[in-house]
C-alpha cells in the first residue's frame, strides 16, 4: 500500500551534511579529505546538525513565539472589542427632574434596548442632564458676515447641513443658544463629578480601510482640536472639554463638558459656542443633529467578584467566572484585593513572571488565554491567607474577613453591533432614547489562528509606500479626512527640496460644483495627511504633501446657435459642460482636470464647438486678472488647477442669421 501522508520534513541532517559535502569539489578543489576526523567536515556536520533542529522547531512555536512573531507586524492578541455608541433623548423635556431633583446618571448606569436578547450597554462616564432647553444653533462667521440660523435643519429627521460652509475660515463658531438652568448650583451627587454631554450626528463617507492598517485612526489624537465655551450676560467663559470623541467634529460623537467653578453663577439665558481650537477644522462638517443629554454608551460590562477556594495551596489558581475578557484597556487589565488578618484589603499586584518575586511580595500573574490569576507559593510570591478559603462562592455583600475580590471588564464583542432606531431604556429614567445610528466597533476577540491568518494578509498587503500608486490610494483611503484626488508630483520636479523627497498633491472633497478655488486644503488639513502616511515610507525618504495651486480664469466667449434652437438652452449646455470639464473633483478620476495640465484656447474653442446647437465660435479671449492670454496656451504648473469663473455676461449667444428670399 502506498503511503499517501505528506511528508513535510524531508530535509534531516544526512541530507544536508550530504549537501555539504557535494559542495566542496566545486569551492574547494585542493580540500580531499572528507573524513569525519577532518575539522571542516565537523564543521559541515555541525551547521547541518543545527539546520535540522531549526527545521524540525518550525511548526512547532510556543503560544509565545507566535505572539512575538506577531508583534513583528504590529497584531497583537486581544479580548473582544466593545461596541460604542449614542443614545439621544426622544423627549428632551422629559429628563430635566426626577421627584423635583436633578438627574445625575453615574458611570456604569445600564442601558439596555428593546432588542430581544441584545447585550446590555453601560454609561462611559457619569452625565448630568441638563434641564436647559436648546432653542436655536447657528453659525457666527468670522468675517463678520450675517449669522446663519440652522434650528430648523437641526432635527434627526430633516435634511442635514454644513454649519460651516465649504471652506471653514478661523474664527467661524457655532453657536447653541439655550433657555433655562445648565446646572444645578452644586453637584447633585456628593463624591461625584458629573459631566455635561453634547452630542454631534456627523454624516460621513462610507470609511476605506487604509492598506496593511486594521484602523484608519488620527496621528494627532493628542490635544483637543475643539473650543468650547459659554456666553452670557457676564461674558465669554471657557468650559473645560474632557473629552471630545469627535475628534474636531470628523466623527458622531460627544463633547464631554466640566463645569468649573468661574461659570457658576450663570444666566437663565445663555450660549455655547463650539469652535476650532487651532484656528480651522481639518474637513467642513456635514451634521446631522446636534443636541445635548446624548449619552455615550458601550458594551462592556464591569465584574466585580469573589473569589472561593475549598483550601488555599501554594501557587494557588483562580479562574474568571465570565466570559468574554476585555483586553487590553487603559486600565490594569484584573485587579486583585484581598483582605488580610491586619483586616486591610491590600491590592496585589499584576506581574509577568512570578519567579522574581520574593517570599513577602502581594503579587499574582495572569493568563488571559485561560482567564486564569496564579497567586505565590510561599517562596516566589506570598501565599494567600489561610481563611481565604470558603466552602462556596459568597455573595460580595457576605464577604468574609480574608476576602480575595477580583474585578474585571468583559464584552460580547461583535454581538454588540446593533441597527439603529432601537429604543432604550435606562435605569431610573422614565424617558427613552434613540439611537440616530447604529452601534458599531464591536469584535471578537483574536486568538492565535487569527494572528496567523491576519500575519498572512498582511505580508500580502500591509507594505510600505514605495510606488506612486501605492502613496496616491494610501491617500485617498483616508476617508475621515476625505481626501479626493492625491498626485504624486514627478521625481525631476524643478524646485528646491530635499533629495529623497516626495510631494504629493492633495484635494479635498467638496459639495459646490462651481470652478471656484475653494480653500479646503489648510494647512492643518495637509499636515494631517503628512502625518498619516509618513510613517509607511521607505527608510530614508521624507514627504511634503501640498494643495493645488489654483489659477483663477475669466472667460469671455461670443457664440452662434443652430437654426430654430433657443439661445438659453444651449448657453446651459455650454455652462454645464465647462463646469464639468474645469471640475477639480469629479466621480471619477479621469473626469476631473489633471494636475498640471496646461489650459488650450485652441482645446476650448473645440470642447465649446461640439455642444448640441453651437453653430459656431466666433470669439474666445481667456484672461488671468486683467492679463489676456496672448499665445494662445495657459501654463498652470506642476501643480496647478484652473479655477474657472463664470458670469452672466461671460458668455455672448447669438442667434443664427437668417437667409432673406428674394
Amino acid at each position: 500500500m502506498t503511503d499517501l501522508s505528506l511528508d513535510l520534513d524531508d530535509t534531516d541532517f544526512e541530507r544536508l551534511a550530504t549537501l555539504g559535502r557535494s559542495l566542496i569539489p566545486t569551492l574547494a578543489r585542493t580540500w580531499t579529505d572528507h573524513n569525519t576526523h577532518d575539522p571542516g567536515i565537523m564543521l559541515i556536520e555541525l551547521l547541518a546538525w543545527i539546520a535540522d533542529a531549526q527545521i524540525y522547531s518550525l511548526s512547532r512555536l510556543r503560544r509565545d513565539e507566535r505572539r512575538a512573531y506577531a508583534r513583528l507586524l504590529g497584531i497583537e492578541l486581544r479580548g473582544p472589542r466593545p461596541a460604542t455608541g449614542l443614545v439621544w433623548p426622544e423627549s428632551p423635556s422629559e429628563l430635566v427632574r426626577v421627584g423635583g431633583s436633578p438627574v445625575t446618571l453615574l458611570v456604569n448606569t445600564a442601558v439596555k434596548p428593546n432588542q430581544p436578547l441584545a447585550p446590555a450597554f453601560y454609561l462611559t462616564h457619569s452625565i448630568e442632564l441638563t434641564g436647559a432647553r436648546l432653542v436655536a444653533v447657528s453659525t457666527r462667521f468670522a468675517d463678520g458676515s450675517a449669522p446663519r440660523d440652522w434650528t430648523r435643519a437641526n432635527a434627526p429627521t430633516a435634511a442635514t447641513f454644513k454649519p460651516f460652509g465649504d471652506a471653514p475660515s478661523a474664527g467661524d463658531r457655532l453657536v447653541l443658544r439655550f433657555e433655562g438652568q445648565l446646572v444645578e448650583a452644586k453637584p447633585p451627587v456628593p463624591g461625584v463629578d458629573p459631566l455635561l454631554s453634547i452630542g454631534v450626528a456627523v454624516i460621513a463617507r462610507e470609511a476605506s480601510a487604509a492598506l496593511g492598517s486594521e484602523s484608519n485612526a488620527s496621528s494627532l489624537r493628542r490635544a483637543h482640536r475643539l473650543r468650547v465655551a459659554l456666553e452670557d450676560s457676564a461674558g465669554e467663559r471657557a468650559l473645560e472639554l474632557v473629552e471630545d470623541t469627535t475628534e474636531g467634529l470628523l466623527h458622531s460623537g460627544v463633547l464631554l463638558l466640566r463645569v468649573g467653578p468661574n461659570v457658576r453663577p450663570y444666566d437663565a439665558s445663555f450660549a455655547i459656542t463650539i469652535r476650532s481650537a487651532h484656528g480651522v477644522l481639518l474637513r467642513s462638517p456635514r451634521l446631522q443633529c446636534i443636541a445635548p443629554n446624548v449619552l455615550p454608551i458601550v458594551q462592556r460590562k464591569y465584574v466585580d467578584e469573589l473569589a472561593s477556594f475549598s483550601q488555599v495551596v501554594p501557587s494557588q489558581q483562580y479562574v474568571l467566572s465570565e466570559r468574554g475578557f476585555v483586553f487590553p484597556t487603559r486600565k490594569a487589565d484584573v485587579t486583585v484585593r484581598v483582605g488580610e488578618q491586619d483586616g486591610q484589603s491590600h491590592e496585589w499586584k499584576m506581574v509577568a513572571d512570578l519567579n522574581q518575586c520574593g517570599p513577602d511580595d502581594r503579587a499574582s500573574s495572569f493568563d488571559r488565554d485561560t482567564q486564569t490569576i496564579t497567586f505565590g507559593n510561599g517562596i516566589n510570591g506570598r501565599l494567600l491567607p489561610l481563611n481565604a478559603a470558603t466552602s462556596s462562592r459568597q455573595q460580595p455583600q457576605e464577604s468574609p474577613k480574608a476576602s480575595v475580590r477580583v474585578s474585571y471588564e468583559v464584552s460580547d464583542g461583535a454581538r454588540g453591533n446593533l441597527p439603529k432606531d432601537l429604543i432604550w431604556s435606562v435605569a431610573s429614567l422614565a424617558a427613552k432614547f434613540k439611537n440616530l445610528q447604529p452601534t458599531s466597533g464591536g469584535a471578537d476577540g483574536l486568538e492565535l489562528a487569527e494572528l496567523r491568518a491576519m500575519s498572512r494578509q498582511d505580508l500580502r498587503t500591509a507594505r510600505p509606500l514605495v510606488t506612486r500608486k501605492d502613496l496616491e490610494s494610501a491617500a485617498r483611503a483616508l476617508s475621515d479626512l476625505q481626501v479626493a484626488r492625491a498626485v504624486e508630483l514627478p521625481a525631476t520636479l524643478d524646485r528646491p527640496h530635499v533629495r529623497g523627497t516626495r510631494i504629493l498633491v492633495a484635494i479635498a472633497s467638496r459639495d459646490s460644483s462651481d470652478g471656484n478655488p475653494q480653500t479646503l486644503e489648510s494647512p492643518s488639513w495637509l499636515e494631517e495627511v503628512r502625518a498619516r502616511l509618513a510613517p509607511r515610507l521607505p527608510l530614508g525618504e521624507r514627504l511634503e504633501v501640498i494643495a493645488p495651486r489654483y489659477t483663477r480664469v475669466q472667460l469671455t466667449a461670443r457664440l452662434t446657435v443652430a437654426p430654430n434652437l433657443f439661445p438659453d438652452d444651449v448657453l446651459a449646455q455650454v455652462v454645464a459642460m465647462l463646469e464639468a470639464r474645469f471640475a477639480s473633483v469629479a466621480a471619477t478620476e479621469k473626469d476631473a482636470w489633471p494636475v498640471g495640465r496646461d489650459l488650450s484656447v485652441l482645446e476650448l474653442k473645440g470642447w465649446i464647438r461640439k455642444v448640441d446647437g453651437v453653430a459656431r465660435v466666433c470669439e474666445l479671449v481667456l484672461r488671468v486678472g486683467e492679463r489676456e492670454v496672448r499665445d494662445g496656451r495657459l501654463r498652470l504648473g506642476p501643480a496647478g488647477l484652473p479655477a474657472l469663473e463664470l458670469t452672466k455676461q461671460s458668455i455672448q449667444v447669438e442667434c443664427y442669421p437668417q437667409r432673406v428670399v428674394q
